[in-house]
């Protein structure tokens, strides 16, 4: 999910690569061509932060910040919250869980870019209210 901060704001694809360790030292990938289909959706009237990222096995958060711990809180941040509003998660809960299970990435290390993830697993399980 990403936000729209704009009027009009437009989608972008590309950058596609092969394969890319995690912090990007180089500040690129191994570059490949692709062609991509994808499905859109627009949600109206939905605030997000930054961007979101659900896979079958796992929820993102993904900031970008400097210096990069910056990036971290916040995109644990935006997680908790996440795990708040959609999975009935009590912040603390989540703030715990995170701290056991959590996962970071590095993204560019150059701009900071990181994503926070927890596994579905752990979040669709208890919904923290255990």
């Amino acid at each position: 999910m990403l936000p729209v901060f704009v009027p009009g704001g437009l989608l972008y694809l590309g950058d596609a690569h092969a394969a890319m360790g995690y912090g990007e030292l180089s500040a690129s990938g191994l570059e490949m061509p692709a062609e991509s289909t994808i499905a859109v959706e627009l949600r109206k009237n939905q605030r997000l932060a930054g961007p979101r990222i659900e896979s079958p096995d796992e929820l993102m958060t993904v900031a970008t910040g400097c210096p990069m711990e910056r990036a971290v809180a916040t995109a644990h941040a935006e997680l908790i919250l996440w795990m708040e509003r959609d999975f009935g998660w009590d912040r603390w809960r989540a703030y715990d869980l995170l701290t056991h299970v959590g996962r970071i990435s590095v993204g560019y290390y150059g701009i900071g870019t990181v994503a926070t993830k927890v596994a579905r697993r752990y979040v669709l399980s208890e919904s923290g209210n255990s």
